[in-house]
């Protein structure tokens, strides 16, 4: 299953490979009749930090397996899981990566001396918070 952003189509996530997800149980298809196309989550996520889900009266956020909203918050999960931006002569280009599960990101050498590894143009965020390449091997020494 692959999650299409509406303001950049060509920004995907591959749901299937990330077990967090859980398993899909139902899939509900809703006509454009029913559904308003300018529904709450349609912009700016429904300024749900991880999960918005539209229902017939606006939308509910929700957050990955094991982890919750935050206490008073129907918006904000708490104990996100997020890779860390920044790395041994490097650091991950943002916008537009965050750091998130699954995000798929480009790096940068930050420090001199340094290049990009040119058999590794970018690295994807694990379930587990770490890139799933090893830091130290992005950023080589120039000779």
């Amino acid at each position: 299953m692959i999650k299409l952003k509406i303001s950049n189509p060509n920004e995907t996530i591959e749901f299937a490979e990330h077990a967090e997800l859980g398993t899909i149980s139902v899939i509900n298809i809703y006509s454009s009749a029913v559904q308003n196309k300018n529904a709450l989550c349609s912009t700016d996520n429904g300024n749900c930090s991880t999960f918005c889900f539209p229902i017939p009266s606006g939308r509910v956020c929700g957050c990955e397996n094991g982890v919750e909203l935050k206490k008073g918050s129907s918006t904000d999960c708490s104990n996100i899981i997020t890779c860390p931006m920044e790395f041994e002569h490097g650091r991950v280009v943002s916008p537009p990566c965050t750091g998130k599960i699954g995000q798929r990101c480009d790096y940068e050498c930050t420090e001199s001396g340094y290049k990009k590894n040119d058999l590794i143009p970018s690295i994807t965020c694990t379930a587990s918070g770490k890139w799933s390449r090893h830091t130290h091997c992005l950023c080589q020494r120039i000779p």
